[in-house]
């Protein structure tokens, strides 16, 4: 394991080619005070583009704040503000670069902010940010905050927690999990807004294929809950359920912390792009090659067929030749589009990531897990508790989910069973979340 070191700042370059369509991206965010805190200091933020293949994308951020008083909520909401307006409007830079950029203004705007008053002093916050780029993807991060990618069940971090747990970790060339326990894991090396300057990693750009799922979280979910599990359930169903699911799971599991999840799931060309891609791709191809090569190709095209007419051997040859030539530089102008492998303007490889790796399914570990949960919640129904705390809740929806849930994992379907132990916990705490006191004696 091993920390990404900073490279130099990307030149400007042409915008990314347009591929043969874009692909489409169901999106979900939800931010969560969680069972333990008087406030949410994590902030979250989707910008989402009509079309991928525009310049900056679609672009998704987590932010966990630090601080006393509402400093760390400031701070949070400042770089969930900031980073994103600045990276779409540095057009005149690469998006590597205009990412990076943009995160280390946002840190200089978070400090001076952090400089202007003694409440404010030291505030910061993690960033970890997420530029989907047609069929590519880049990571901008700082802090302890995550970036996970699912690609069937490989479940992967492309993030490098920057803690003190991951710094001793790589310094020891060995991995968290052998760090003591002693060495407490919520101490952050790195952030925006304490410092005047601060080192952002720059990851990717890694593919992006139909079917994959991107997840990005405050430490409220990845501290809490099995990096297998919140892999095996993204997987298991569509994002707005996943993230429900995953912000009560970690209630559950205590809420010691705020929670933040946001969650994007590729999917294949939306159908309307399909008719309009080959028209797409020709008016791209037409568009690169510079005119004078059209005009020099048709000259010799003329010229080859009035030699030819004449039957003058050497006007055919030399004007054949000028033809071959125009369509040798034409072919080259075109190609430096690479359509419709990729962009050339991203440059990289950057970062060292992925970090971890998991082999990640909806399987028997992860219903078993889940069922745990759902028999634990269904053991309130009939306990002293309920005729205090959970009084007037309708017990009908979990007890179908689960019913459902049970009948799929007789019959092997993990990912059903998966999908409907999740709803079973959905129904229930949907009806509790409003309710404190209830909320209290289940995080229990």
């Amino acid at each position: 394991m091993s920390s990404p070191s900073e490279t130099a700042p990307c030149p400007p370059a042409p915008l990314p080619p347009l591929s043969v369509a874009p692909l489409s991206v169901e999106l979900a965010a939800l931010s969560d005070l969680g069972m333990r805190r008087l406030n949410n200091q994590d902030s979250v933020t989707v910008v989402q583009e009509a079309d991928l293949r525009c310049s900056r994308g679609h672009f998704l951020m987590v932010a966990d704040g630090m601080g006393a008083h509402a400093a760390g909520e400031l701070a949070s909401k400042m770089a969930v503000d900031f980073v994103p307006l600045a990276y779409r409007k540095a057009l005149d830079l690469s998006p590597p670069a205009a990412l990076r950029k943009a995160v280390h203004d946002a840190n200089d705007a978070i400090y001076a902010k952090g400089q202007s008053s003694p409440d404010l002093h030291g505030m910061g916050t993690t960033c970890s940010c997420l530029a989907l780029l047609d069929r590519w993807a880049l990571v901008a991060h700082v802090g302890d905050s995550r970036v996970y990618r699912l690609r069937g069940s490989t479940w992967e971090q492309l993030t490098f927690d920057h803690s003190l747990v991951w710094e001793m970790a790589a310094a020891n060339q060995t991995t968290a999990d052998k760090i003591p326990a002693c060495i407490p894991k919520n101490v952050i090396t790195r952030s925006l807004g304490p410092h005047p300057k601060v080192n952002v990693d720059l990851e990717g750009p890694h593919t992006m294929e139909p079917g994959d799922v991107f997840l990005l979280c405050s430490d409220g979910l990845s501290g809490v809950v099995e990096d297998e599990l919140i892999g095996a359930i993204v997987g298991a169903m569509p994002p707005n359920e996943a993230a429900q699911s995953l912000v009560d799971l970690a209630n559950l599991r205590g809420g010691p912390d705020n929670i933040s999840i946001v969650i994007a799931r590729v999917g294949e060309p939306a159908p309307s792009s399909l008719g309009e891609a080959a028209t797409t791709v020709a008016q791209a191809a037409t568009a690169v090659i510079q005119p004078w090569v059209w005009t020099v190709g048709a000259v010799c095209l003329a010229g080859l067929m009035w030699f030819s007419s004449k039957d003058l051997t050497l006007g055919v040859f030399a004007s054949g030749l000028g033809l071959a030539a125009a369509m040798f530089i034409g072919m080259m102008q075109r190609h430096r589009w690479d359509l419709p492998d990729g962009p050339t303007s991203l440059g990289g490889p950057y970062g060292n990531g992925p970090y971890r790796q998991w082999t990640c399914a909806a399987g028997e570990a992860a219903t078993a897990a889940l069922l745990k949960v759902v028999d634990e919640l269904g053991a309130l129904e009939s306990s002293a508790l309920d005729a205090d705390y959970l009084s007037g809740v309708d017990w009908e929806p979990f007890h179908a989910e689960r019913k459902h849930a049970d009948a799929a994992r007789a019959n092997g379907n993990h990912a059903e069973c998966l999908a409907g132990y999740s709803a079973a916990i959905r129904a229930l705490m949907g009806q509790v979340r409003n309710r404190s006191s209830a909320a209290t004696v289940v995080a229990r």
